[in-house]
């Protein structure tokens, strides 16, 4: 193992438990402020926290490498108000996340060749919105040592599709997850065939296909969120797409993209609370390539709604 690499999961380790303090600190604050579901809530992370420390942990001893425990830091916070200790948390996570990164990019640089390792730093790279340099990595997991397995080769072109389809090569990334598709249906290349055929702009083709991912699996909450956007989007029917995004929210309550476009029916209708309230959690999910509702477009619908 590379030294550098090795250095940095050790000090992995050490952050991952540090996290688990930090979040049992977040818990006694709440606990002290009788919110015992946050406090709750915070434990369970603490726990989750932990068991990374431990995946860490095994991995190196796996590796047959060293395992350096060094003093955990104290948390040292003062929150003012319950949404600081929030705020806190997820400033937290992105820290925690930006060190998972670096270990990788190191991996990297020092010649990783695992196909699971590189096709997760693929995934990791479009999430930050670097899809040339993660079509590069994934190109590199296709030629590892031992090669690919099926699944693991339709996993490889559908999010080698999506990137290219962000660099804007939209009629190449439907031919790559078409080839996909072919070899065997399952959710994801309909959710995500389905989602890149709308930006692709043909209305009779999208219609056909993301009908059929919803017969395919009717409560598939993207498949469903998929079929409303083409008729919102493309078939100017907005009844219709209205019923979809509905049903597909039944099951998916949290969805960034259909709360975001049901949010627009409510601003229309003069119903801001609940547009607001839509927003919010639109706002606060966790987006990926393949959503419309964009912070700034999620933004501008919230700047809409008339101040009270």
């Amino acid at each position: 193992m590379n030294a550098k690499v090795h250095e940095l999961l050790n000090q992995q380790i050490n952050k991952e438990f540090y996290s688990a303090y930090l979040y049992l600190d977040f818990s006694n604050y709440f606990e002290d402020a009788g919110l015992d579901g946050f406090a709750n809530w915070y434990k369970i992370q603490a726990q989750e926290e932990r068991d990374h420390a431990m995946l860490f942990y095994q991995y190196l001893q796996n590796e047959n490498q060293k395992v350096t425990l060094e003093a955990i830091d104290k948390p040292d916070n003062a929150f003012s108000c319950h949404m600081d200790v929030l705020k806190a948390g997820l400033d937290h996570e992105k820290y925690v996340t930006s060190l998972i990164h670096k270990i990788y990019a190191e991996a990297y640089e020092a010649g990783l060749d695992r196909v699971g390792m590189l096709m997760s730093y693929g995934v990791l790279l479009m999430r930050r919105g670097e899809y040339e340099k993660a079509k590069t990595v994934l190109k590199k997991a296709e030629k590892a040592p031992g090669g690919l397995s099926q699944d693991q080769r339709c996993q490889l072109l559908t999010n080698y599709a999506v990137a290219s389809w962000k660099l804007g090569r939209t009629d190449y990334a439907v031919e790559l997850l078409q080839e996909v598709y072919r070899k065997g249906k399952n959710g994801a290349i309909y959710t995500t065939l389905g989602y890149i055929l709308i930006e692709k702009g043909d209305f009779a083709e999208t219609l056909a296909f993301n009908q059929e991912a919803v017969d395919y699996d009717d409560e598939d909450p993207v498949a469903l969120d998929n079929l409303a956007q083409t008729y919102y989007r493309l078939g100017n029917d907005r009844e219709e797409a209205r019923k979809w995004f509905e049903k597909a929210l039944a099951f998916k309550p949290e969805a960034i993209d259909t709360n975001y476009f049901l949010a627009l029916y409510d601003i229309e209708e003069g119903q801001y609370d609940r547009a607001r309230e839509k927003l919010e959690i639109a706002k606060n999910g966790r987006l990926s390539p393949l959503n419309y509702a964009t912070p700034e477009r999620i933004d501008e619908a919230l700047r809409s709604i008339p101040q009270a």
